[in-house]
């Protein structure tokens, strides 16, 4: 603390640094991991123990932070460079999928020094944020995201913002009290937004579904008489259990997630679909059996126009929701 006319003062260690992104690649949906090849520097005046330094998520120790590829004074200024080449852990979301968008991050801070004691600031300049340059295009350029074919480079957004955490940090004094026990700390933070490319999803997975509703369609136009009306029903369940088992090989392609996603929905309405038309099948072998022709004549126009209206209004929705 400084005392100056009669106020404390804390004095603050400003850190600026900046990373320059190399390469991203082996995206993983399943483990919800990323691999990123960046270079990441500190520029400060006062001494600082860059080991202490935590990137959070990612299997880089004390012993990384330990080997700059450079370390100099310039101008005044201390100067550290490091690059890595690490795999990061990252909570995905994926409530939209498979039209979602994710966001890669890597994220620091300092171990022991709050915000009072150190201050982490985006080095705009080191970075040629003044120049117009940025971080996304440098990568594009570089074709640094070239290897991932799922998925399409949105933005990347370097920014520095206050955490948080609560804690008496074992202190005794600190155990009965009524304060606030608040910790705050400087954090640096890189955001790299990506968008699934539709491409990557349709071919795998939407063609069979495709196919499901074309079979599903015409077997309304099987008379419902004699081994006809088994081939029909017999074709319906077929084409949901078809369905069913691409489902559970969809959530198979997804980590353990306790909630429901876009394409689940899909599938609900996919079953519902096929199920109406099976209801429709036998209600018009019934209205059949008992000479009521009137009745099956209407059940058998009324499920080929049904049908199509349902299609075409959830795939309206789907493309004003996820695509226009």
């Amino acid at each position: 603390m400084i005392s100056y006319e009669d106020d404390l003062y804390h004095k603050t260690n400003v850190v600026y640094t900046g990373i320059d992104i190399n390469e991203i690649r082996r995206i993983d949906q399943k483990s919800e991991t990323f691999v990123a090849n960046f270079y990441l520097w500190f520029r400060n005046k006062k001494p600082l123990d860059y080991s202490r330094v935590e990137i959070a998520n990612c299997d880089l120790g004390e012993e990384d932070m330990l080997n700059p590829k450079i370390s100099a004074v310039v101008e005044g200024m201390r100067y550290r460079v490091y690059k890595f080449d690490a795999k990061f852990d990252e909570s995905f979301q994926y409530q939209d999928y498979p039209f979602d968008t994710q966001t890669l991050s890597i994220r620091l801070r300092h171990k022991e020094f709050n915000r009072e004691r150190l201050i982490f600031v985006a080095d705009k300049l080191g970075m040629q944020q003044h120049q117009g340059s940025t971080m996304l295009s440098r990568l594009q350029k570089h074709s640094g995201f070239q290897g991932e074919k799922r998925w399409k480079l949105e933005n990347i957004v370097v920014y520095t913002d206050i955490g948080e955490a609560d804690s008496t940090l074992g202190n005794p004094r600190m155990f009965k009290t009524e304060e606030d026990t608040g910790i705050s700390f400087s954090r640096f933070n890189v955001d790299v937004k990506v968008k699934r490319s539709p491409s990557s999803y349709i071919f795998k997975n939407m063609v069979p579904l495709f196919f499901i509703f074309i079979l599903g369609y015409s077997m309304t136009f099987i008379f419902p008489e004699g081994p006809p009306f088994a081939a029909r029903l017999n074709l319906g369940v077929i084409l949901l259990l078809t369905a069913s088992s691409l489902s559970i090989m969809t959530a198979s392609q997804l980590p353990s997630i306790g909630y429901l996603v876009t394409m689940d929905y899909m599938y609900f309405f996919v079953y519902f679909w096929l199920l109406l038309g099976i209801l429709v099948t036998i209600a018009v072998r019934s209205a059949h059996l008992s000479k009521r022709d009137l009745l099956r004549r209407k059940l058998e126009r009324g499920i080929r126009i049904v049908q199509p209206i349902l299609l075409i209004t959830v795939l309206m929705v789907i493309l004003s929701y996820y695509v226009w």
